[in-house]
């Protein structure tokens, strides 16, 4: 697969005349190390050292994005001489090519092999996940896919779109600037293209050059081109960084940028539209596990160094390829649960610092291979029957490497015998900023807040407080709601089916949604959770409340409480602290078994100490008291 081939350079130098198959191995040479070991896999004396052999060159094949040989050969070194370390990587195999039962069996057998590792239990849960949704696809649409036809046997991929309608992406076939082959995979080093659907010529030889040239991106008026090249930086080790180069004056040396990371890897730039935000993906140092996602802002002309998007978006695994679409990221992951490879999943910036949940396209889009590069057909315009046109890339078909792909969303449009009427919801929201949670002492106009609609479509209130929207009838609307500095908020708005209806129906709903700007350690009551006297259970009236702090927590992933409990005055003050320790402690287990990490929330009891209701203890009425045992929450850093 390509983008093992150019990006996961931290490579070898190119050396020529090897003949060990293990020093070929270590400078990264898996094109030829797979052919020396199969010499040695054949004069090889003993099964023990067979299954040896045979596990390197399943680990060649994989690193060459090759899925189906590498299987067949961890395969070899199992049945030779079974061992857990080739049956993980023989499981993982059976996921990138799509057998998820025998990856489930084989996962399974590992859970029951390795005590302590959780990991193969989810393993197992995620190919069970997958095999469901390759089975049963969304009846809604149907995905058409098909080769681009200017993929060839060589490696195509990292194709995007422009707004003329033209492509530009990177190939390795014969014909490219640099003449070398790369050892990684044995192919030619790759070069940057654009076809035009008449004829596809390679791009400025400004650009082009004895490296390899890789993924890019335009500004939005598409006179600056972002490009990866890897080359030697650092004798004999090959590092991706990123470039620039103005199309308008060819006669300008391309331009490295400053992003930071010294000697590692930055690659796959992806320029927001407005020209002052860059997504990337680096291996630099402080990334969470192999290559996360970078976010690098324009300032006075010149970019900031690089931030880390963070854990909602970063994994253990890799992070890579990122494409902007509108407001929408596109990128490609083999750490979130997937279908064996990379991944192309899509998020939304809600703040600055927060991105939303990201969330992976369906099969086919996503396949057990490797898929990446998601663009959209810029010129495309959406209709009833044709909602979606964009290209990827995919390692897929294994025969020809890395392709570029066609895919058309089509809506599947249910077969009705005689007129239906439908119900539009025409939907009007209201922002406005409050000081309290869930209590609007104050009411100020919030304008600039992003609106995102089912985890789907995002929309601006720009410079008002107020957008509206027509919503067709069907499920429950979910809108979630952001602005930096302030706490996201999510509500369910109800749009169900109105029945027996004799024409289409226009139904107006207007609701305000009060945003709360964020303040550490200020403490926010949690309405209606009380207790009973002497008591530390979750009273069933006291749930809904604790409902809405978990929603808090799931729209803003990043936020970390510290949950507070209070007593009233009876009984003796040792008494009520540990009664109220008692009682947050009971409102925090009651949100982890929600599924809320437990490294996101503190609890402290206070007991008597800082009452509401201020009354002499003996002359407090009962409602006073109820009043003063109550739970709130902070934010803490």
């Amino acid at each position: 697969m390509r983008f093992a081939i150019i990006f996961l350079l931290m490579a070898s130098c190119v050396t020529r005349g090897i003949r060990s198959p293990k020093l070929a191995y270590d400078v990264k040479r898996y094109a030829l190390a797979a052919q020396l070991y199969l010499r040695e896999y054949e004069i090889a004396d003993t099964k023990k050292e067979k299954s040896e052999i045979a596990f390197i060159i399943g680990d060649c094949y994989d690193k060459m994005g090759k899925f189906t040989l590498s299987k067949q050969w961890y395969k070899k070194s199992y049945d030779l001489e079974p061992s857990n370390k080739t049956l993980i990587s023989y499981a993982f195999a059976l996921k990138k090519n799509e057998e998820y039962q025998d990856a489930m069996d084989a996962f399974a057998e590992l859970n029951n092999e390795i005590q302590g590792m959780p990991i193969f239990r989810k393993e197992a849960k995620i190919c069970k996940q997958a095999k469901d949704m390759k089975k049963n696809q969304n009846p809604l649409y149907r995905y058409h896919i098909e080769k681009f036809y200017i993929s060839s046997d060589a490696n195509d991929y990292s194709a995007i779109y422009d707004s003329k309608g033209r492509i530009t992406f990177s190939s390795d076939k014969l014909g490219t600037t640099g003449k070398n082959k790369y050892d990684w995979s044995g192919n030619f080093f790759s070069d940057i293209y654009v076809t035009n659907n008449k004829e596809t010529v390679l791009f400025s030889d400004k650009v082009n050059s004895q490296s390899n040239e890789g993924s890019v991106c335009w500004n939005s008026d598409e006179t600056i081109l972002y490009f990866t090249r890897c080359e030697d930086l650092n004798v004999g080790n090959y590092y991706c960084q990123i470039y620039k180069h103005n199309v308008i004056n060819q006669e300008e040396d391309v331009e490295l940028l400053n992003l930071g990371g010294n000697l590692s890897n930055t690659q796959h730039p992806a320029l927001h539209y407005t020209d002052s935000i860059l997504i990337y993906s680096s291996d630099r140092e402080g990334s969470v596990a192999q290559y996360d996602l970078y976010i690098s802002f324009l300032r006075d002309g010149k970019w900031t160094l690089g931030l880390n998007l963070g854990q909602v978006i970063n994994t253990e695994g890799n992070e890579k390829f990122p494409v902007w679409y509108k407001d929408t990221l596109y990128f490609s992951s083999d750490g979130h649960p997937g279908f064996g490879g990379l991944d192309i999943y899509k998020t939304w910036r809600l703040t600055n610092q927060q991105w939303s949940i990201p969330q992976r396209l369906e099969y086919p889009v996503n396949s057990g291979a490797d898929d990446f590069s998601y663009s959209h057909d810029l010129n495309f315009k959406r209709n009833d029957s044709i909602l979606e046109k964009a290209i990827f890339s995919s390692n897929r078909n294994q025969d020809s490497g890395d392709d570029i792909y066609t895919v058309v969303k089509k809506s599947v449009q249910p077969k009705t015998t005689e007129r239906s009427y439908v119900t539009t919801y025409q939907v009007k929201l209201n922002y406005f900023k409050t000081n309290e949670y869930g209590n609007q002492q104050i009411h100020e106009i919030l304008d600039s807040v992003t609106v995102q609609l089912n985890n789907e479509s995002t929309f601006s209130t720009k410079q008002t407080n107020t957008i509206t929207f027509n919503v067709k009838e069907g499920q429950n609307l979910i809108v979630r709601s952001g602005r930096p500095g302030f706490l996201n908020q999510e509500i369910i708005i109800p749009v169900s089916k109105i029945e027996n209806i004799l024409q289409d129906t226009i139904i107006k709903k207007e609701i305000e949604i009060s945003l709360i700007p964020i303040q550490y350690n200020k403490e926010y009551l949690l309405k209606n959770v009380y207790y009973d006297l002497n008591q530390s259970f979750i009273r069933d009236d006291a749930k809904p409340a604790l409902d809405e702090l978990y929603s808090l927590m799931l729209a803003n992933p990043s936020i970390k409480v510290l949950i507070s409990s209070h007593t009233d005055c009876r009984a003796d003050d040792m008494y009520n602290m540990s009664l109220s320790e008692e009682r947050a402690k009971s409102a925090k287990t009651y949100l982890l078994r929600k599924g809320i990490s437990d490294d996101r929330i503190q609890y402290k009891g206070y007991g008597e100490t800082e009452p509401v209701a201020l009354c002499q203890c003996e002359s407090c009425t009962e409602d006073e008291h109820q009043r003063n045992r109550r739970s709130g929450f902070k934010l803490i850093r």
